[in-house]
């Protein structure tokens, strides 16, 4: 299921879930690509320091996770319409619990969650300490983008308040969405780079590629997990870039424990665990989940409400059990069918074995006469037309079609006899030559 275009409601959407032989997809894919890494290209960037920022989880977050769950299991059981409630939409609204409750419900507070302060804070922090170079930083988040057609709760209005009551300028606060077109989007970049505006704040999308504005950039905060491993590589390639003025830089994610963020980073070590496993030169494995999927199961959900990792493994298991019993017994079929085949080849060895003694007779036979001039016994009398030894035979198979029950010698050709048994199932005046062993 995904979001119609309408936005109002949700619908079926096929797309790829999984690619399999991989090593022949790989085989042509490098037949036209050339694969550089950066750790291959050794570039001159700064050394990156990655700090997780945790949080836990509010009461509020506690119980409205808890309803995640149970609405999960509807959608699990088919006891809800689709187009009202599916996975997609409970994981669009897991990954905004885990940001800032508001995002669901504008009755919360800045108290029902602890992540938005958090990134204030460390950001504040950094911006005092970074004044006589002028440090930059970015804020990365996909959800709670800025609003333009009405008045509701966003992520980046609210860091920005929040930065600004600490006594930081708004003038020094950007958001990539106001410069939608590239002559903006080129002063931003020669804004940051200068040092005047100093924090900016983005989404993969807009600011992931295509921005260059690392010349002071001093941290980068990772406020969600976007899906992909290349999306967190596009934004951490803001500040891991040649032409940065530090030697070190810091890379933060901030992570409210017990939420959909311990999901997305294991999805993310997974995926990325796929990726190495893909590109590598070794042999890669035969198949992979699709990385761009985008929801989670019933099963994460009471992961991770009941705070026990090893609940998903344990469904996994259950689900990896009962596949491997399925694949058990359609082996035990294939193995009853190949012993059968086995058993039965073995008993028609020495038939076999006959015939062929049989065979390279008849094909001795066939060589020495090959060369013969036409000839064929019919009866009691020798024709050498062929059509008059075909008029003749037919008018033996005729008369002898009644009494023919069992195989009766008719003529003789080039060493070998004709031969002729009646078969009551076929209809009359029809008459059908096949080889056979008698």
């Amino acid at each position: 299921m995904e979001l119609a275009p309408t936005g109002d409601k949700y619908q079926p959407k096929k797309r790829f879930k999984k690619f399999v032989n991989l090593p022949e997809l790989m085989k042509i894919y490098k037949e036209t690509a050339d694969i550089q890494t950066q750790d291959m290209l050794d570039l001159p960037v700064p050394e990156a320091h990655i700090i997780p920022i945790e949080s836990e989880l509010t009461e509020n977050q506690k119980l409205y996770l808890e309803e995640l769950v149970m609405r999960s299991d509807m959608v699990k059981c088919g006891t809800v319409d689709p187009s009202q409630d599916n996975m997609l939409k409970i994981t669009g609204e897991a990954r905004k619990l885990a940001i800032d409750m508001r995002l669901l419900d504008s009755s919360y507070s800045l108290t029902d969650n602890h992540k938005l302060l958090q990134v204030v804070d460390n950001v504040e922090r950094i911006y005092r300490e970074g004044m006589e170079n002028k440090a930059t930083q970015m804020i990365f988040s996909d959800i709670g983008t800025p609003k333009k057609k009405d008045n509701g709760f966003d992520v980046y209005s609210e860091i920005k308040a929040l930065l600004v009551d600490r006594g930081i300028p708004s003038k020094e606060i950007a958001f990539v969405h106001d410069a939608n077109s590239d002559e903006k989007k080129n002063s931003l970049s020669r804004k940051v780079n200068a040092g005047e505006v100093r924090i900016l704040l983005a989404s993969t999308e807009k600011g992931g590629t295509g921005l260059n504005v690392q010349s002071k950039m001093k941290a980068v905060h990772h406020l969600d997990v976007p899906w992909r491993p290349s999306d967190i590589q596009q934004r951490n390639g803001r500040i891991i870039r040649q032409g940065n003025e530090n030697k070190e830089v810091d890379i933060y994610h901030y992570i409210t424990k017990g939420s959909f963020d311990n999901y997305l980073w294991a999805t993310q070590e997974n995926k990325l665990r796929y990726i190495k496993q893909i590109m590598t030169s070794k042999e890669p494995i035969r198949a992979a989940e699709d990385i761009d999927e985008q929801t989670m199961t019933a099963s994460d959900f009471k992961a991770l409400a009941t705070g026990n990792p090893y609940l998903k493994y344990k469904m996994e298991l259950e689900n990896d059990l009962t596949l491997l019993e399925n694949q058990r017994c359609a082996f035990q079929r294939s193995k009853d069918h190949y012993r059968h085949t086995i058993s039965y080849c073995e008993e028609n060895i020495p038939i076999l074995e006959k015939r062929l003694s049989k065979y390279e007779g008849d094909i001795q036979q066939s060589e020495i006469s090959k060369d013969q001039a036409f000839s064929m016994t019919v009866g009691k009398q020798v024709f050498e037309q062929r059509a008059e030894a075909g008029e003749s035979l037919h008018c033996l198979i005729r008369h002898n079609q009644a009494d023919s029950k069992e195989f009766r010698t008719l003529a003789s050709y080039r060493g070998f006899d004709i031969k002729m048994l009646s078969l009551p199932t076929v209809p009359k005046g029809e008459y059908k030559s096949k080889l056979t062993e008698y």
